[in-house]
């Protein structure tokens, strides 16, 4: 869907349906509540997507987009060593609220609808989309990282992101960003001792 440039028209719809939700869960958006919300009748709402699947793909291809472009822009003013990466770590786990309800919203679709293929196919693009961004800071930050370590970092940071993701999902709200954002940073450190060793 968002492999063509959206519409103003489009953007509009998505935007509202990111902020209804704000309120409910997957399970509760109604198209008609999405036209309402973006002033449109709910017949043009049908003419820009076939349906609630397409729309919360497009939508979840905008927020990874969104995303990556945050991630673009650390990366420019990344430093090379120890302290660029924990700029840009830092980047990362400061900025995981966004992040964490869009792939909760994912993840909810995935495990309730009958068409959860849609929503699993957004997320393995969102995730090879961070990853390769991931990736790339690993190695411009640190040139002599072999890649099989810089890949395990990448990963690792995209799964302390999704369990994040998982707790905002089921409302305990318990994960500290700060307490994982520690964490992450000894496995870095652990990874720079290698690389001195």
């Amino acid at each position: 869907m968002t492999e063509n440039v959206l519409t103003d028209a489009q953007l509009k719809i998505i935007n509202a349906t990111r902020e209804l939700l704000n309120d409910r869960s997957v399970g509760e958006l109604r198209m008609r509540d999405i036209a309402e919300a973006s002033g449109l009748a709910a017949a043009s709402v049908y003419g820009h997507f076939k349906g609630k699947d397409e729309l919360l793909r497009a939508l979840w291809e905008v927020e990874a987009a969104e995303l990556a472009k945050r991630y673009e822009i650390a990366l420019q003013t990344v430093t090379t060593g120890v302290g660029g990466m924990v700029a840009f770590g830092y980047t990362i786990f400061s900025d995981f609220t966004g992040y964490a309800r869009s792939r909760a919203r994912a993840v909810e679709f995935l495990m309730s609808s009958r068409s959860g293929e849609v929503a699993k196919s957004a997320l393995a693009r969102e995730h090879h989309q961070l990853r390769m961004l991931l990736l790339n800071s690993l190695q411009r930050t640190f040139p002599g990282i072999p890649l099989r370590r810089a890949r395990l970092l990448a990963d690792l940071t995209l799964a302390i992101t999704s369990g994040i993701a998982l707790a905002h999902l089921y409302g305990s709200n318990s994960a500290d960003p700060d307490e994982l954002f520690g964490q992450w940073l000894e496995l870095l450190e652990l990874s720079v001792n290698y690389l001195e060793g």
